[in-house]
């Protein structure tokens, strides 16, 4: 039997069916064996031959904000710190932080010698601009921490339209098949459940359903 061999590209795509994939700038079609979309949902929905596959459609939003802390950060622990007062009926207002955690007790690689890395989670795209949203994220946060919040240097924020698929009101079933045709798969949060976890699980089913048909039809050990 043929080696399997996997070819990693950098290119924009129109379209994808049995014949291959369709590059958008030169419409060259590359020739596939099995083709693994592994995007997210409203991606895939906006890729020829992809188009009709159920999933997931409403997603969550999520903003995500990093700052600097000169020295150890105020939980020296390698943990996520939850909110456990979120809701309007508990904390009015601006919109507020969901959790907060501090990559560089894992990796100290995430820092500069002597610094911290924070990393503070937002649900939602709020409507307010960044210098607010800074600014409420800081009052909340030196609630919990003390008035040295303020010390700490903004680095970047990141508004993510669609961190997640949407896991409230009638949707679609989780673990849904990873085949799209002949040759054409799919894995991503929307073909499971909508985690981490979730994700990587639809990676492993994708490649394995990969791997059972390419070796039905003779291709691989």
């Amino acid at each position: 039997m043929a080696a399997l061999a996997v070819t990693p590209t950098s290119v924009k795509v129109a379209r994808v069916d049995e014949s291959g994939v369709t590059q958008a700038d030169s419409a060259e079609i590359l020739q596939c064996d099995a083709v693994v979309i592994a995007v997210e949902r409203p991606a895939l929905a906006a890729i020829g031959g992809a188009e009709g596959s159920v999933g997931t459609e409403r997603g969550c939003a999520s903003t995500a904000l990093y700052f600097a802390i000169d020295g150890p950060p105020p939980v020296s622990e390698p943990i996520l710190v939850l909110n456990g007062d979120v809701g309007p009926a508990l904390q009015p207002g601006p919109p507020v932080v969901n959790n907060i955690c501090f990559p560089s007790s894992i990796s100290p690689s995430y820092a500069p010698s002597g610094k911290s890395l924070a990393s503070v989670t937002v649900v939602g795209d709020p409507e307010v601009d960044d210098a607010q949203l800074e600014a409420a994220v800081r009052t909340q946060l030196a609630g919990w921490f003390g008035e040295s919040v303020h010390t700490w240097r903004f680095l970047r924020i990141y508004r993510v339209p669609y961190a997640q698929p949407s896991q409230s009101g009638a949707c679609v079933p989780f673990q849904q098949s990873t085949r799209l045709a002949s040759g054409l798969y799919r894995c991503g949060d929307h073909t499971s459940a909508p985690t981490l976890n979730g994700a990587m699980e639809s990676g492993r089913l994708a490649a394995e359903a990969v791997l059972e048909d390419l070796r039905a039809r003779g291709i691989g050990a």
